[in-house]
């Protein structure tokens, strides 16, 4: 990272993704944008990029697209539970193989003028339908694939039972009708395959064109020596953790006696890793006091209910894991604990501070995190 490095305002940032978004879309070939038409919006689709930006996870999938994306659809298609080259040829020539001499097909064919014998009217225009359909080549069959999927399913998606084929019909021809209900099952099968094609495509398109944005992103911020803040935080945890820390560990612990937490509710989980990292040597032998000093202290303050920055990665579950962490250390350590409730509220009044309890009765009854809900109560001094 650039010593003389600037930490961009978030106005900048998002100016400067919008900018590579149109770089890369402006540069790709159609075909390959083409799934996306109609299917996520700009803002959507920049998210996703801030996913593969931020995320550690999604900067290692992003990596591994730019590195091998021809592995891609082999990778999609096993996630999504498809046959591997699902994705190969268009949909109409899927369909056109589930038309074609699929089991059954014979026996429906011959048995079907029963139901327009013998059925009602509503029953006998649609075995008409299917009938014609059977009638027409695989590739206009495929066409008109909807005739077939819509005769013998609902629209809910759902095999069709009465209006098919009525009780009295499959109590006499109970073959016909066992055959319908294996064609329908079939179907759903076969919709199911197009829906999970149609999905791997669409997130094939999505990470082709979503790694470049952030990749190229990241390069422009490194030309111009920009980081973000999270950036800063990735960072200071992969200086705390990587191999050799433990020199910066040390040279850190010398010059670091308290540590105070505020907010802690809208703090990150590599945030808490960065504190956990930083006071590790204040429960742990000759760590705990400092000579001038005395005991070293960690003091952290939050409210689990106002963490409100879950789009900056905020994980307020993370405040009770950390909370039993420094708990625990403090007890190995033979370190005085105090967890005090701060129930009295300076901003509010009794009325609304009992709408707030009473929306979290499980909480208060329960007791989320191991610890009992406490209510809260007015204090009778104005706020300042």
């Amino acid at each position: 990272m650039n010593p003389h490095f600037t930490v961009m305002e978030e106005t900048d940032a998002r100016l400067a993704l919008q900018g590579c978004v149109e770089t890369v879309l402006g540069n790709s070939a159609t075909q390959s944008i083409a799934p996306l038409a109609g299917q996520i919006g700009l803002a959507d689709f920049v998210s996703l990029v801030g996913t593969l930006r931020h995320d550690s996870r999604g900067e290692a999938i992003r990596e591994r697209i730019l590195a091998l994306p021809a592995l891609l659809p082999t990778v999609l298609c096993r996630v999504l539970g498809l046959p591997q080259g699902a994705l190969k040829g268009s949909e109409s020539e899927q369909i056109q193989d589930a038309c074609t001499d699929f089991p059954g097909e014979e026996y429906l064919r011959d048995s079907l003028p029963t139901l327009v014998s013998k059925g009602t009217e509503a029953v006998k225009a649609t075995a008409y339908r299917l009938l014609d359909w059977l009638a027409l080549p695989p590739a206009e069959r495929a066409r008109q694939w909807d005739v077939w999927r819509n005769g013998l399913l609902t629209k809910d998606g759902k095999p069709r039972k009465r209006g098919l084929i009525t009780t009295k019909l499959a109590n006499d021809h109970a073959d016909l009708a066992t055959a319908l209900e294996r064609e329908a099952e079939r179907i759903l099968a076969v919709e199911e395959a197009l829906r999970g094609r149609r999905l791997a495509r669409l997130g094939l398109a999505l990470l082709k064109t979503a790694a470049p944005v952030a990749a190229l992103y990241e390069t422009r911020k490194s030309q111009k020596g920009l980081v973000e803040y999270d950036d800063l935080i990735r960072r200071t945890l992969g200086l705390l953790q990587q191999p050799g820390a433990a020199w910066v560990l040390y040279k850190l612990d010398g010059g670091i006696d308290h540590l105070l937490l505020d907010e802690v509710q809208d703090t990150s989980r590599e945030q808490w890793r960065i504190a956990g990292d930083l006071t590790a040597e204040f429960f742990a032998g000759d760590g705990t006091h400092t000579r001038e000093q005395g005991p070293r202290t960690v003091f952290a303050v939050g409210d689990y209910k106002q963490s409100i920055y879950g789009f900056q990665g905020a994980d307020p579950d993370s405040f009770r894991t950390w909370r039993r962490e420094f708990k625990n250390r403090a007890a190995f350590a033979f370190l005085p604990w105090q967890e005090p409730d701060l129930t009295v509220s300076f901003r509010s009044t009794a009325p609304v501070l009992a709408l707030v309890d009473a929306v979290f009765p499980c909480r208060r009854r329960a007791g989320r995190g191991g610890r009992g809900w406490p209510g809260h109560a007015a204090s009778d001094r104005p706020a300042r």
